[in-house]
């Protein structure tokens, strides 16, 4: 009887607890918007190291290298050059023994400007400022030198005619540089890049090979 009694006044209460719905928590749109940026964040692509070929107009020869350690932060070097010795409006420069010793010239005091030939050596830090999971943009931004090639001028002392003179390369004219610059990469090996020189090659732009 008691057994009859305690399931009779049971079976309500189980009754009542199956028909209370179950609720799902849901999110906030604000909280659905952050938890998918978080999620295509965590899908983004990363900046690689890379070695890359750099140039500008007054500096055809060049090569960089960046690092990255960090998913985000990251550092490079950058070299550029050109190869003409000496000015174009001149004859080739010859070493200084030479001048003095063997052709008895003497310095005029004049220094002759290699019409715009320089060699740049840049460093600074990147960091990573957008993409998603197919490309990054990457920002650098260094100081370094900007070095325009000069040469002394020597002439004999018995004339000072322009066909008797003779030029001697000495250690140019250097002026500090700032380098700024825009890189992309993709999943590809293959990266490009632009960026500015302010003293003296201006624009350059550059072509990088990617690798982990």
């Amino acid at each position: 009887m008691r057994r009859l009694l305690f399931i009779l006044f049971c079976l309500p209460l189980i009754s009542f607890g199956q028909n209370i719905p179950l609720t799902e928590k849901k999110l906030s749109p604000e909280s659905e918007k952050l938890k998918q940026q978080n999620h295509n964040k965590s899908l983004a692509m990363h900046p690689k190291n890379q070695i890359g070929y750099i140039f500008s107009p007054v500096c055809p020869w060049g090569l960089n290298y960046h690092h990255f350690s960090h998913e985000r932060f990251g550092w490079y070097v950058d070299y550029k050059f050109s190869w003409s010795m000496a000015n174009s409006n001149y004859w080739p420069a010859f070493e200084r023994d030479f001048v003095e010793s063997s052709l008895n010239k003497t310095m005029t005091g004049n220094q002759v400007l290699s019409s715009g030939r320089y060699t740049v050596l840049n460093g600074g830090l990147s960091t990573r400022i957008g993409g998603d999971r197919n490309s990054v943009w990457i920002f650098n931004v260094g100081l370094g030198t900007s070095t325009e090639m000069s040469y002394d001028e020597y002439s004999p002392d018995y004339s000072n005619e322009e066909k008797y003179r003779d030029y001697v390369r000495n250690g140019g004219v250097s002026k500090v540089n700032l380098n700024l610059g825009i890189l992309r990469q993709t999943n590809s090996l293959i990266s490009w890049q632009v960026g500015f020189d302010s003293a003296g090659p201006g624009i350059n732009f550059g072509m990088g090979f990617t690798f982990d």
